[in-house]
């Protein structure tokens, strides 16, 4: 009995050991499927879901809600002069300025190579572009910090775009066309 006693506690604690694994492994999973892998950002298809439930707030509560789409310029040049490796700094460091100049409300994805996208909730037009305006200039004034005390500056194109509600279109399709005027 007492043989049997302590092998169902080495099983129950090799279940308990599985168990934990499995759970640490879900939860890995789950942010490879929300986050962008290099920029720690929002991926686009979560984004995608995130705006889309903003937008049916937005209506319901009869609110604003804009788009701001960032482009990273010269990002080509960028590679070419300073490599892929010291490109994808660039691209954590672009994620980094954008959400510590933008508010804990809005919500910032990863669109695309070095396009970033900015959903902005209870935002009109104009306050949309003074948001833009001061990620741009944040991005502006903060350098990349590369190796060998390499600074260069950086810096980006920004469009926004207000929603606009088009009985016609289902919330993805008008969650696309505003990020498409913006682009």
């Amino acid at each position: 009995l007492l043989a049997l006693t302590t092998k169902l506690k080495q099983e129950i604690n090799n279940r308990i050991k599985v168990e934990k694994n499995l759970r640490a492994s879900e939860a890995r999973y789950r942010k490879m499927a929300v986050y962008d892998w290099l920029t720690g950002v929002y991926n686009r298809r979560h984004f995608m879901e995130l705006a889309q439930g903003e937008l049916a707030r937005s209506i319901r509560s009869r609110l604003h809600m804009s788009v701001a789409m960032l482009d990273v310029d010269h990002f080509k040049l960028f590679n070419d002069t300073y490599g892929h490796l010291n490109g994808d700094a660039c691209l954590q460091h672009v994620a980094r300025v954008i959400n510590s100049s933008v508010r804990r409300m809005d919500i910032v994805a990863r669109f695309g190579g070095e396009e970033f996208v900015v959903l902005l909730p209870e935002t009109d037009l104009e306050t949309a572009k003074v948001a833009a305006e001061r990620v741009r200039a944040a991005l502006e004034s903060s350098p990349v910090k590369l190796e060998q005390n390499k600074s260069p500056s950086v810096t980006a194109s920004l469009g926004v775009a207000e929603i606009s509600l088009d009985e016609g279109k289902d919330l993805e399709g008008m969650v696309m066309d505003v990020i498409s005027r913006a682009d």
